[in-house]
């Protein structure tokens, strides 16, 4: 990650936050009884470990005999997380059973170019040369997401007691090679994952017949889940904390690898259905937890934005600061409040200041140069950055409320609802609901004049821009792009997805910091 990244909260913050995010995905929705034996999460120990990783092997995979195929649970998980690593700049590979091979490619497909691109080895079963091969690899990391581990017997047995060592490749042989120099992570949710030694004779007392199914390999660290794909979603939220950049999925990301994988052959581990469920549970208990946890980041990324470099000048007439992280709501508001506060500055007004222009991430500042004071412009503007508000600052975690209010009357009957939904997982009725309640604030003005880029949308809502744009958007389209939502304020090309209509002329005095309201419509032509 950049060096500009935000400084690692304190050590109390993340030890509470560890902790409440242990509390949210070991929720126990099937019963596996984790209250009696998940005891000693790795969570925020296994999270600093990836940071200081290079090159992170992941493994996934539980084959269900009875349907000749591998579970959705793990494999999701596994690939989101390899995202997140992607995006910390480390090398990622995947480890799977041969036989598993086209579900994972699916998934990987399914979850779009980056992770498309993500090498995956698949190994015969047993102990061969070509896993003893990918050990001595150079790998810092070996992490295991809902892989079955070798039992006291020396089988791999699933949660129903069936044998299915024929159909694994045994990774057990990395775990305990006595001259590995990687770090080894397990995450499961039954107790008969690789990797679960330190809870095995727990899984035993709970389980009564445990002996027979509980994992008695070792690893390094380990982190424990109601469902193994969420210990993998709070660890990138853990990973998130330390960087200082949202790496968590969003569930219509989920479903879509999800989907990917039931249509390639996999099934609910759980009714053993080829359905686009993990465990039972359907997406909506994944977007419940993912929410959660975005919320959890929010508290604690929130108002820990640095003090921001300066980069230097804009051309002739303005300087440049930007903040580290990429595009984020967290970085938006950090940039807005920061506007709010250099454009009321009569001291920059006086040393030649004309205008104030933010971005997602970086905000201009341009001044009169036939009139400008530069140093005095440079010195008064980083003072008031690095300690943003003065006395009228909001307080730590949150943002200064919006300048200024604008209802927009909207028609949703949009060409593109259908799509929003689906990859929701959500009714067209349910989009609107979520959309126009939204609370959101103009992070920026830009593409054309007046129009608005929005935060604050619910990240259910996300959807990626067309695929091939459009060329003639109507003046006063609603439309989602990502995770932001925006008007066209005049007709032009492109490639939103439009779900609605609003009169354009409301777009002219909106400006960068203000806050929009959507205001559901049944008239032809809202005004």
């Amino acid at each position: 990650m950049s060096s500009d990244c935000p400084a690692e909260p304190d050590a109390a913050t993340l030890e509470a936050v560890a902790q409440g995010i242990d509390a949210l995905v070991q929720r126990d929705p099937g019963g596996r009884g984790l209250a009696w034996w998940a005891e000693g999460s790795d969570l925020l120990e296994s999270a600093r470990s990836l940071m200081a990783g290079r090159k992170i092997a992941i493994t996934t995979g539980f084959y269900i005999r009875s349907r000749g195929v591998i579970e959705t649970d793990g494999p999701p998980g596994a690939i989101v997380l390899a995202e997140a690593l992607l995006r910390m700049g480390k090398e990622v590979l995947l480890l799977v059973d041969e036989h598993a091979l086209p579900v994972i490619r699916a998934g990987l497909d399914g979850a779009g170019p980056v992770a498309g691109g993500i090498p995956v080895v698949g190994l015969p079963p047993g102990d061969s040369p070509r896993l003893r091969q990918v050990g001595a690899d150079s790998l810092s990391h070996i992490v295991a997401i809902e892989r079955p581990g070798r039992s006291r017997t020396g089988a791999y047995v699933s949660m129903r007691g069936e044998d299915i060592t024929p159909y694994v490749a045994a990774l057990d042989v990395l775990f305990t090679d006595p001259d590995r120099t990687y770090t080894t992570l397990a995450i499961g949710d039954g107790g008969n994952e690789l990797g679960f030694l330190r809870v095995a004779e727990r899984v035993d007392r709970y389980t009564g017949d445990g002996a027979k199914i509980s994992c008695r390999t070792p690893a390094d660290l380990a982190l424990f889940a109601g469902v193994s794909n969420w210990g993998a979603y709070g660890l990138c939220a853990m990973l998130s904390l330390l960087t200082g950049v949202s790496l968590l999925p969003d569930a219509a990301h989920v479903r879509k690898i999800l989907k990917a994988m039931v249509a390639s052959g996999a099934v609910d581990g759980v009714t053993l259905e080829q359905t686009d469920t993990v465990d039972g549970l359907s997406i909506a208990e994944d977007r419940t937890l993912l929410s959660r946890l975005s919320v959890t980041l929010r508290k604690r990324l929130q108002g820990r934005a640095p003090s921001v470099p300066r980069t230097g000048p804009l051309g002739d007439t303005a300087l440049l600061w930007s903040w580290p992280g990429g595009i984020g709501t967290d970085t938006s508001r950090a940039v807005l409040d920061a506007y709010r506060l250099l454009r009321r500055d009569r001291a920059l007004e006086e040393a030649g200041m004309v205008d104030v222009v933010p971005s997602y991430c970086a905000l201009a500042l341009y001044f009169d140069p036939a009139r400008a004071d530069r140093d005095r412009l440079v010195d008064r503007a980083e003072t008031l950055l690095s300690r943003p508000g003065g006395a009228d600052a909001p307080a730590a975690g949150e943002s200064a409320p919006p300048a200024s209010i604008h209802p927009l009357p909207v028609l949703y009957d949009g060409e593109d609802l259908p799509r929003v939904a689906d990859r929701a997982g959500l009714s067209v009725r349910e989009v609107i609901d979520l959309h126009r309640r939204g609370e959101y604030t103009v992070a920026m003005i830009g593409f054309r004049p007046h129009f608005p880029y929005l935060i604050g949308m619910d990240p259910r809502l996300a959807t990626p821009r067309m695929d091939s744009p459009r060329t003639r958007i109507p003046a006063g389209s609603v439309g989602i792009a990502g995770e932001q939502t925006g008007v066209y304020p005049i007709e032009s090309p492109g490639g939103w997805n439009i779900i609605g209509r609003t009169n354009p002329e409301l777009l002219v005095p909106i400006k960068p910091g203000d806050g929009i309201v959507f205001l559901e419509v049944t008239e032809c032509n809202p005004e």
